[in-house]
């Protein structure tokens, strides 16, 4: 199969697993070595945003590399950090979308829709970037 021009395979990755995780250089000499691994295997590594809105910030602060990217959850933004907004700080690394929706409170994964995400205005925010993978995150119908 054949890809299409510019695109590239991606791997997302979770860089924390709770509220209280925190940023450090040790955190930034192991994503450095991911990098190495992720231009040698022609990929880009994407940070997937969770429980942190300092996290994105300080490592895109720290590394300027061609092959780190972000995976924006949209569900994420809306649970876990509303008052962050990736798309409009960070659109240009934005490579891969989760797409879900959920209520503010948990990570529901309902259906783009049925939840409160603002839609407009990701429409808005989410039109501005260019080769993005879309993943759905949703349960399977029963």
């Amino acid at each position: 199969m054949r890809k299409a021009k510019g695109y590239t395979d991606n791997f997302v990755v979770h860089f924390n697993g709770s509220r209280n995780s925190i940023v450090s250089e040790l955190g930034l000499e192991r994503i450095r070595k991911l990098l190495k691994v992720a231009e040698k295997c022609n990929l880009n590594m994407c940070i997937e945003n969770l429980f942190s809105k300092e996290e994105i910030p300080y490592i895109f602060k720290n590394i300027k590399h061609n092959r780190l990217k972000i995976c924006f959850d949209v569900g994420h933004r809306n649970f876990l950090t509303p008052d962050f907004d990736v798309l409009g700080e960070y659109g240009e690394f934005v490579s891969v979308l989760h797409v879900h929706d959920n209520q503010g409170k948990k990570d529901d994964h309902t259906i783009i829709g049925e939840g409160t995400i603002d839609l407009d205005e990701f429409a808005m925010k989410l039109a501005k970037c260019d080769n993005i993978v879309l993943s759905s995150e949703v349960p399977a119908p029963k």
